[in-house]
């Protein structure tokens, strides 16, 4: 009878956590993780006070390089349900990461032209929320007066540059020129327009990527269409080369430019024009035949993870799905919203909310081309090549040889098996080993007794702190274009400033104080605190409060101890900068992290944060 009682005891324990764990499954079919590139707090109030029975837990971060991190994450396979980001992923990081979800209704409330950019082999993986036009502009009123005619194809448009040229001391075409990424933009967006129009663009754009082709098949057109600009002498680089596009829009607006190429900041151009008692107009970008192109900036690509196609994840599969039928609404849609100039890629959106000179343009090529900037699966030929155009630009030459540099780089990355790594990394860092690893960067480059780093993964009420570390290490391979996606600014230099053990012990208890435009309403600011992270010293704490501190040596640091202390310049509370005297140390975070990659051989591991 014992033997029987313990038995049925046992059983019953066993059912009870199995009952459990069945439990503890279902919840978690109730949430669902949202990677974001930027948290957007007036999206995720929205989705939950829609779906109240869904637990939506978000995924942010807050570093320098979004595009990269991401890319990292889903390459590491550390991404939520559902992703809302920046990224376009190239074609087989979709089919291997993301969920197919052509066959649902609602990708049909999207605009046919704008699915055409996300068709992957017949399959859809990512879906666009709203978008940005990239397009021409010109002083139309400046035009009236001079007897000059909008040009409707390329060739009227270098005819064009000719002519102003010959008639006035007016630059024909404006454009932000310090970023070098302008001048790669620039020929990608004329190349588009004649290869887009070609049904073989897809074959001849894998083989390039593959290696098997030459990229004269797919960037020919747009370096001949570029190389006539420059002949026609359409660009002054030398008077724009500190412009960024707001600075390219004033410059037009003040009719020192009779045309400008407006890739970024269209809200800037609503407000300077709106100023001007000149008349403006946008066009769209043509090829020699008058083919048109309208260039897309989309804020926000979302999918859905492919792990939730598994039968155990149905349910979850079923809540995400709700979601996205959600958002393929615009009333839902305009949560993801940021400004005026953006608009909706929904069949049928009336887009009401939008600027009246964006939509008109929209409207009146709704049915022809529109395309992405290039960016995903380029990345390793775009600086070489802009810097030859940029050259050549600057001399008036010709692009001859181009071709030939970009195919011979692009082959060469193609072989590349990890030799041409910056640093390996072995293990992944949890976020707390990251900052450790990147104040130990901060100390062992200054003249210092310890180093504060503070977390920026968190918005604390609507206030994010830009400055410090987000994100964290994964295993794998870093290289140039992502080496600083965990540095606190890679361009900020570390410094030094001596403070008491009193000091100390207060930043370690509040953290770092800092005011930002608040996330989820940039009209207004916020403040708040962010934990310090420290290296060189030890702490031990309770309930929040500092019970001991040792300098690394074991010596305890007392009140009025004067203590060397260094961080990145700035990552120093604001409420405290005025007040210390800081000693520039000579080297930025990211000479650091590459001089501290240096010394450990190019690998690193968690087991170097002590």
């Amino acid at each position: 009878m014992k033997k029987f009682v313990v038995g049925l005891c046992l059983i019953i324990v066993m059912m009870s956590v199995a009952g459990c764990d069945k439990q503890s499954k279902d919840k978690d079919q109730d949430v669902l993780t949202i990677s974001l590139t930027h948290n957007n707090i007036p999206l995720i109030e929205a989705l939950r006070k829609e779906f109240k029975d869904i637990e939506f837990r978000i995924d942010d971060y807050y570093g320098n390089n979004p595009t990269e991190y991401y890319s990292k994450k889903l390459e590491c396979n550390d991404y939520g349900d559902i992703l809302i980001n920046t990224i376009q992923l190239n074609n087989e990081t979709a089919k291997d990461k993301l969920l197919d979800i052509s066959g649902y209704g609602f990708v049909g409330n999207y605009q046919t032209e704008m699915l055409k950019q996300y068709d992957v082999d017949g399959g859809i993986y990512q879906l666009p929320g709203p978008v940005m036009i990239r397009s021409m502009a010109y002083n139309k009123t400046l035009f009236k007066e001079k007897g000059w005619k909008e040009p409707k194809n390329h060739k009227e448009l270098v005819k064009l540059c000719k002519k102003i040229r010959k008639e006035t001391d007016i630059t024909p075409i404006s454009f932000g020129a310090v970023g070098v990424g302008y001048y790669f933009t620039t020929m990608t967006t004329y190349a588009q327009t004649k290869y887009l129009t070609e049904a073989n663009w897809i074959k001849n754009e894998k083989n390039y990527l593959k290696g098997k082709a030459s990229c004269s098949h797919i960037f020919a057109d747009g370096i001949k269409m570029v190389e006539d600009l420059i002949q026609a002498n359409a660009f002054d680089v030398e008077k724009n080369e500190d412009f960024w596009d707001t600075q390219a829009i004033e410059y037009m607006v003040d009719r020192k430019s009779a045309m400008v190429n407006i890739w970024a900041c269209q809200d800037k151009f609503i407000e300077l024009t709106a100023k001007s008692k000149d008349e403006f107009e946008l066009i769209p970008f043509y090829n020699n035949e008058g083919d048109a192109l309208l260039g897309t900036i989309v804020s926000a690509h979302v999918g859905l993870s492919k792990s939730l196609g598994k039968k155990e994840n149905k349910k979850k599969l079923e809540n995400a799905i709700r979601v996205m039928e959600w958002l393929a609404k615009e009333e839902n849609m305009n949560y993801m919203k940021s400004g005026e100039t953006e608009i909706m890629p929904l069949e049928n959106a009336d887009n009401s909310d939008t600027a009246e000179v964006y939509s008109d343009v929209w409207e009146a090529n709704i049915s022809g081309m529109k395309a992405p900037m290039l960016y995903t699966n380029y990345e390793d030929i775009m600086i070489e090549t802009a810097e030859f155009i940029k050259d050549a630009m600057i001399k008036g030459d010709d692009l001859g040889g181009l071709v030939e540099l970009i195919d011979k780089r692009h082959k060469e990355l193609l072989k590349d098996s990890g030799e041409n790594a910056i640093l390996k990394v072995t293990d992944r860092f949890t976020h707390e080993q990251t900052i450790k690893l990147m104040a130990d960067v901060i100390l062992t480059n200054s003249k210092a007794d310890i180093a504060l780093l503070s977390d920026s993964e968190d918005l604390k009420d609507g206030v994010p702190n830009r400055y410090g570390v987000g994100g964290k290490l994964y295993e794998g391979n870093y290289y140039s274009q992502n080496i600083n996606v965990c540095v606190p600014g890679e361009g900020d230099k570390i410094v030094t400033t001596t403070l008491t053990g009193k000091q100390i012990r207060k930043l370690v208890e509040e953290g770092k104080y800092e005011t930002a435009t608040r996330v989820d309403d940039e009209s207004k600011r916020g403040s708040a605190y962010f934990r310090y992270l420290w290296t060189g010293m030890d702490v031990t704490m309770k309930d929040g409060k500092v019970v001991s501190m040792k300098l690394s040596d074991g010596k305890e640091i007392k009140d009025k101890d004067k203590i060397t202390v260094a961080f990145s310049d700035t990552d120093i509370p604001e409420d405290k900068k005025k007040d210390m005297k800081l000693k520039d140390q000579g080297i930025t975070c990211l000479d650091a992290f590459m001089k501290y990659i240096e010394e450990h051989d190019g690998v690193l591991s968690p087991k170097d944060v002590k």
